[in-house]
């Protein structure tokens, strides 16, 4: 199985959603997982174990400089990147217009799938138009903890 996380940012919402590759290790054996991240969180993300390959999105920079030719080149370069792979799933953990467009980009195996977040919970970014960017809107509780939510949305 080949699973690919979309989990921007920001640094901590990255750091709390680490548990999910431990568990993904743990329960779908055997499973390959690479990560979408913004590029400053990269670095980070090389070193973890279970992780077998991050690719940079430079949505920040972007912004900056949005109609600049090396902006569009930088995008269509990352958009060959993260179309490398074809996956079985395809995870939004961030719930967020951003980066379900993201996920939606990603090419999927014939029978793979894309999820993330069917409502919002408390205390937790959510745009509710993500729900029409999968196809696999999962129900959350309305009060779960941030770890807790990104754990049950990989299960």
């Amino acid at each position: 199985m080949r699973v690919l996380i979309v989990k921007l940012s920001s640094l901590g919402d990255v750091i709390q959603t680490l548990p999910v590759v431990h568990d993904l290790l743990a329960h779908a054996r055997p499973v390959e997982i690479d990560w979408v991240v913004e590029e400053a969180f990269a670095p980070l993300l090389g070193v973890v174990l279970g992780i077998d390959r991050v690719v940079p999105y430079a949505g920040r920079r972007w912004r900056r400089q949005r109609f600049a030719a090396a902006t569009r080149r930088e995008r269509r370069a990352f958009e060959a990147d993260l179309r490398r792979e074809a996956y079985d799933a395809v995870i939004d953990f961030q719930g967020l217009i951003k980066s379900a467009l993201v996920a939606r980009r990603a090419m999927l195996t014939p029978g793979g799938h894309r999820y993330t977040y069917a409502n919002g919970s408390e205390l937790c970014g959510y745009e509710w138009p993500v729900r029409f960017l999968v196809d696999r809107p999962i129900a959350m509780e309305r009060r779960v903890h941030a770890v807790r939510r990104y754990r049950l949305l990989a299960a």
